[in-house]
């Protein structure tokens, strides 16, 4: 579902009455669709479910460049492709972190509890990968000047049994094509076990995307 998700006021009208007493006018607001604004928590749980509607298709359009570029051979859109669909895959997990709080929290989002109780949802959400795709400075300085750092891996498109005398915990990057097994500073990441989960998660997703403003 693409496009504005428009966010506005019930329509307050002023119906003016006569006041039998005095004969004078008196105004009384009224809401014409007797419908009530709506609450700041149901405002979170739309744009939580937005904008993982977003990084979903993300994700996922990134494992489709992914699968062509290893067709292709072409290892700058292998990795661009990884890229994408793990920093995709880390906004979700932030995301669905940030619906357990409100859930925690608030404790009434029926829409919130039928996302997070997606089947191994909490392998995505626990997994702590924003801390690895999105602090990268830090984390790469802390990894990088270790003493056991002698030689580092880097860029690797192979089947990990093909890197001779490379440990995992020396592979800045390392892609096994066979796999789907994902290696960024000595931590692996099954991609197509993330994969499955974004297409349980996106399926969710879109069923609670065609309901109406008011009823999320």
């Amino acid at each position: 579902m693409q496009g504005y998700v428009k966010i506005s006021p019930p329509d307050i009208g002023v119906d003016m009455l006569d006041d039998a007493e005095s004969g004078e006018h008196t105004s009384k607001r009224t809401n014409k669709n007797h419908e009530l604004s709506p609450a700041p928590v149901g405002n979170l749980n739309r744009a939580i479910i937005k904008e993982m509607e977003l990084q979903c298709d993300l994700a996922l359009k990134g494992f489709e460049e992914l699968e062509r570029s290893l067709k292709e051979h072409d290892e700058e859109k292998i990795w661009y492709s990884i890229h994408s669909f793990f920093s995709a895959a880390a906004r979700i997990s932030e995301l669905l972190k940030l619906g357990e709080k409100t859930m925690e929290k608030h404790g009434y989002s029926d829409d919130l509890k039928e996302l997070i109780s997606v089947p191994n949802v909490s392998y995505l959400s626990h997994s702590k990968l924003e801390s690895t795709f999105s602090s990268f400075g830090e984390d790469l300085k802390k990894w990088a000047i270790k003493p056991e750092r002698t030689h580092i891996g880097e860029r690797n498109v192979i089947a990990k049994g093909c890197v001779s005398g490379m440990e995992e915990e020396n592979m800045l990057r390392h892609f096994d094509p066979e796999s789907y097994e994902f290696t960024v500073r000595g931590k692996t990441y099954e991609l197509k076990r993330y994969h499955e989960i974004i297409l349980e998660v996106k399926d969710v997703i879109e069923n609670l995307a065609r309901r109406s403003f008011w009823e999320i």
